[in-house]
């Protein structure tokens, strides 16, 4: 009887995991088996500080051999001749500047900008370029992409925004021997073995849901190779790329690769691979993008939109936590210095009274942005048009706007972890020569990601016919690319957990497991599994799946 409740009390974990990792970052408080996990999210956070804390300490020191002098800009037009923009869109109407919005990575504090914008559409402000970091990244690719204000509002403050930011992916994705182990081992702490190395992970949150939601939104412009100049705003996304400790300027790529890209906060979200270069959250070398504005889009006006910092108080010094935020807002705030001397106009919403995390207070942080854009009314308001001008403007935007994908007739697959032919094979069944469906894609990426080896995500490309060019008219992708690539810590893994019940007043059951794990060893969809239990009740085994179809059967 002792056993059977044991049991059943762990599969009542699983079944509670969507909920209790519902759970943000930005949450004061844990409220499911509070000390497990504070304990385990305390090890996440020190974790990501170290690993964020080096990153940072590089990209500061190389910023101190950048030019110091900084030469403040007088608020008028930028008119000196310049290349840049050249592929733009041109101004509509053509007897105006091109009006340029820089917008500032934050965290939470970043959904300011859309107040910003909010304000710039009900006074007929036009905005002809959007350049983004991190956060403002995100805000500015949801604009550039052609969707409208009452739409963003809508996204940023529906629980499907917040749950971007869970500590682990969602129980019901994962496969059936990872529900297993979250079942049997609800506390595991996993240590990745890759190379023979010890690696408790790169990142504090899962990125599965993140990927999931950034390819969804941006379905109709999660094309490779899109060209972000042909947006219905033309844009760009700013990265920090830990190979070289510059600046990546994303011009082109899927639109929501580019967007995950900006906002690979260190220690937070994964780092991005691409090329050989491994990329981060751009706040860290330019956080403020006027010059990309400038020097890359082409704008004339150069409008930016700072989030104030909260001021230090002497309390964050005695915190891990709080040392390592405020190192953080110093190695940013040097290249947002040089990026507000640069710009026209600077938009301050007042937001120091609010943190990073605080996603649960986007309604006041969009008026704060609203707010900070009506105080510069008198300086804003030249750049109005009338309302025949607007509506042209509104109509030459909604002209580059993409269709979604079309009739899907080819899938290609990039594995760099296993190259198998059954996963090529298992692609094309599932997903070639069909209409495409987003849900049904979503489905098939999210069972690759749920097997716990390897991340996984598509994009979508023109597939040529009978190797004749596309016609430029021809507005929907027609081939699918699914990319599958190996976690930085692993395969293998060593799952390390313990289980203490009290039975009767003076006796207890302690249990200790130890559990390795390979997947993928001999082929796409095979297993190693080893499991020592000691303590109450002591178990060894050993098994080994190996797939026999592409569905449900193995031996």
């Amino acid at each position: 009887m002792t056993n059977t409740s044991v049991i059943s009390q762990q599969e009542w974990c699983g079944r509670a995991e969507d909920i209790q990792d519902s759970v943000q970052c930005a949450s004061p408080a844990l409220p499911f088996e509070a000390n497990q996990e504070r304990v385990r999210l305390c090890m996440y956070i020190l974790r990501a500080l170290f690993i964020g804390s080096f990153c940072l300490c590089d990209v500061i020191f190389a910023q101190q051999q950048q030019v110091v002098s900084i030469v403040s800009r007088p608020a008028e037009l930028t008119t000196q001749q310049s290349t840049a923009g050249i592929g733009s869109p041109s101004a509509v109407p053509a007897d105006r500047p091109l009006i340029g919005l820089a917008l500032e990575g934050g965290g939470a504090l970043g959904l300011a900008h859309i107040g910003v914008l909010e304000w710039f559409e009900e006074n007929h402000i036009p905005v002809d370029r959007i350049a983004g970091t991190s956060m403002g990244a995100l805000v500015g690719a949801m604009y550039a992409s052609g969707q409208s204000i009452a739409e963003v509002k809508k996204l940023v403050t529906s629980n499907q925004f917040n749950d971007m930011f869970a500590l682990r992916p969602a129980y019901s994705k994962l496969s059936f021997r990872r529900r297993q182990d979250r079942s049997e081992l609800p506390q595991a702490i996993s240590l990745g073995l890759k190379g023979g190395h010890i690696s408790f992970g790169n990142a504090l949150v899962s990125d599965d849901r993140l990927d999931t939601f950034l390819t969804d939104e941006f379905v109709s412009y999660n094309s490779a190779n899109l060209d972000f100049d042909q947006l219905p705003t033309a844009f760009r996304a700013v990265a920090t790329d830990l190979t070289t400790l510059k600046p990546k300027v994303f011009r082109s790529s899927s639109l929501p690769f580019a967007v995950r890209t900006s906002i690979a906060i260190p220690g937070v979200f994964q780092p991005v691979r691409l090329d050989g270069h491994v990329f981060v959250d751009g706040a860290i070398v330019d956080n403020l993008p006027v010059d990309v504005l400038r020097d890359d889009l082409g704008a004339q006006v150069l409008i930016a939109v700072h989030l104030t910092d909260a001021a230090f108080a002497t309390n964050d010094a005695a915190s891990l936590v709080g040392v390592f935020a405020r190192a953080y807002q110093a190695g940013t705030a040097r290249n947002e210095d040089i990026s507000r001397s640069q710009a026209n106009i600077v938009l301050l919403p007042d937001v120091a009274k609010f943190t990073s995390t605080e996603y649960d207070k986007s309604v006041m942080l969009i008026a704060a942005g609203y707010r900070a854009a009506e105080a510069q009314r008198s300086v804003l308001s030249k750049y109005a048009l009338t309302d025949t001008d607007w509506k042209l403007y509104l109509e030459a935007r909604a002209s580059r706007r993409r269709s979604r994908p079309g009739f899907i007739r080819n899938v290609i697959t990039e594995d760099e972890a296993t190259h198998t032919a059954s996963l090529v094979k298992a692609a094309n069944k599932e997903l070639a020569g069909k209409p495409f469906e987003e849900e049904r894609t979503d489905h098939f990426v999210t069972e690759l990601r749920g097997n716990g080896g390897a991340t996984a995500f598509y994009e979508t490309f023109d597939e040529p016919a009978s190797g004749s060019p596309t016609p430029p008219e021809h507005l929907q992708d027609d081939g699918l690319a699914i990319h599958l690539r190996p976690n930085w810590d692993g395969p293998p893994y060593l799952l390390l957990g313990a289980d203490v019940v009290a039975m009767t007043g003076n006796v207890t059951s302690s249990i200790f497991d130890i559990r390795f794990v390979d997947q993928s060893l001999g082929g796409y969809g095979s297993e190693l599994r080893s499991t020592v239990r000691l303590g109450y009740l002591t178990h060894i085994d050993t098994e080994y799946y190996k797939p026999i179809a592409s569905k449900g059967f193995f031996v």
